[in-house]
């Protein structure tokens, strides 16, 4: 439930913000206004909630004050050169400022629940969580949103709930180890797949097949078009192999690399497919 102000300034400003989307959405329509249409733009600030159900006597009981970091981008999201275009802003491009914000503070952004938001404001949007608990939204912007601020172009949006991002790291130990002295094995190979399978599902059953010498599990490509059966897509899967101890030999490698593609198929009934 909202603030109410008692003797606001205006009719406008007669409520305490809930989120920090408007307030950004101004900042974006002041500088298109004035001809500044390529926007990166962030806000630290508050937001405030009235807890209705809470009847103590202690007045700050009643109410919730919420830490919040705001992010917003719009137009160009890099400018172009002689070596490359121009590139406009998208849900991608803002998915990885916002997941460069939770690896710089030490979450990885693969350990995180994710799914899809439903707030009114965003036309699309994804949420990652913290157990149950939302840690970002981020998408884009709704046209009846960016209507009634006179926006023309899109509007990409994402905003964190920084006390829940603080509480999430609260216990994070730093710790720095030395570079590896053998060198690092790259193998790949594709999976077809049924199209419910995630991901995410590969990629821990990975580490839980191999716990020692497996350090990375990257997706580079996903295929789901006419020349698959219908229910079926393709993964092609990258894996990163290393020893702290001694180099690994082809042996090991193709050791590791056919207990997952094992459990793959066992696991998923997956189809391994270019086996190396």
């Amino acid at each position: 439930t909202a603030v109410r102000i008692l003797n606001p300034l205006s009719q406008d400003l007669s409520h305490m913000r809930k989120n920090l989307l408007f307030g950004g959405l101004e900042a974006v329509a002041y500088n298109i206004n004035r001809k500044n249409s390529n926007l990166k733009l962030y806000e630290f600030g508050y937001c405030y909630f009235l807890n209705s159900d809470n009847r103590e006597s202690k007045v700050e009981k009643r109410f919730t004050e919420k830490h919040r970091l705001g992010i917003y981008m719009s137009g160009k999201s890099t400018p172009g050169n002689w070596t490359q275009k121009a590139s406009e802003a998208s849900v991608p491009a803002l998915k990885r400022y916002v997941e460069s914000v939770l690896l710089k503070t030490g979450i990885d952004p693969l350990s995180l629940n994710t799914l899809g938001g439903d707030n009114p404001d965003y036309a699309e949007s994804q949420v990652y969580q913290v157990g149950e608990k939302s840690l970002v939204e981020f998408g884009r912007i709704k046209a009846d949103r960016l209507k009634e601020f006179d926006i023309k172009q899109d509007v990409y949006a994402a905003e964190f709930e920084w006390d829940v991002l603080l509480d999430a790291i609260a216990n994070h130990r730093i710790l720095f180890k030395a570079l590896p002295r053998f060198q690092v094995v790259h193998r790949e190979f594709s999976l077809l797949l049924d199209r419910g399978v995630t991901f995410e599902s590969l990629r821990k059953l990975a580490f839980k097949t191999e716990r020692k010498l497996l350090k990375k599990v990257s997706l580079f490509d996903v295929y789901d078009g006419e020349k698959i059966e219908a229910g079926k897509k393709s993964y092609a899967l990258s894996f990163t192999l290393l020893s702290e101890d001694k180099t690994l030999t082809d042996k090991q490698i193709d050791k590791v690399m056919m207990n997952l593609a094992r459990v793959f198929e066992k696991e998923f009934g997956a189809q391994v497919r270019g086996l190396n």
